[in-house]
């Protein structure tokens, strides 16, 4: 009769340090992301010297990148007003020049994954108003001007802002990066 309570003993602590384990990573990961409205990035990949917990935060995400003193990137999955991205709506981008050497603009799909030959706006396509900001207007319905077009059969899609040589101190600036306003504007019923 002992060998029951011994195996309940046994999945008990497997169990309690699952969970320790995942709430461990999931607080690590918190600590590296950074936040500028919906715009989300993690300072993790392309880091070297990164302690086990962090390692293993870049194992399950996946993340393999330059560090971030090279090139920085950020995604949205959601709107100014938290709601998912929708490819039945229209979203408006409104930024002016990034904090950058280069930066671009690209679509994902809801796995955070850039779209294959997908569009983009960078720095030196972007077409800017007078005041030297610009407008991506970013929907199913075709735009004059600067304009990224969500693959329709998506059932969610994500925006990627990427900045490439970072100026120095950009990460640290309180006021944040000036990343585009994304704002949705309507959507299809």
């Amino acid at each position: 009769m002992a060998r029951p309570r011994s195996t309940a003993i046994i999945a008990g602590g497997i169990a309690a340090g699952l969970i320790t384990a995942a709430a461990a990573l999931w607080w690590v990961a918190q600590g590296a992301t950074l936040r500028h409205g919906p715009w989300r990035s993690s300072l993790f990949p392309g880091v070297v010297d990164l302690d086990p917990y962090s390692r293993a935060v870049v194992a399950l995400r996946g993340a393999v990148a330059l560090h971030h003193a090279e090139t920085v990137y950020f995604v949205a999955t959601e709107d100014e007003s938290g709601a998912a991205l929708s490819p039945r709506c229209d979203y408006r981008l409104d930024g002016r020049d990034l904090p950058a050497r280069w930066w671009s603009i690209h679509l994902g799909d809801e796995k955070l994954a850039l779209t294959p030959g997908g569009q983009s706006v960078d720095r030196g396509s972007v077409m800017r108003g007078a005041d030297g900001g610009y407008t991506i207007h970013v929907g199913p319905i075709r735009r004059d001007g600067n304009w990224l077009s969500p693959r329709a059969d998506s059932g969610a899609f994500s925006i990627h802002v990427h900045l490439y040589r970072p100026d120095a101190g950009a990460l640290a600036a309180k006021g944040g990066l000036g990343l585009p306003r994304l704002v949705r504007e309507g959507c299809a019923s």
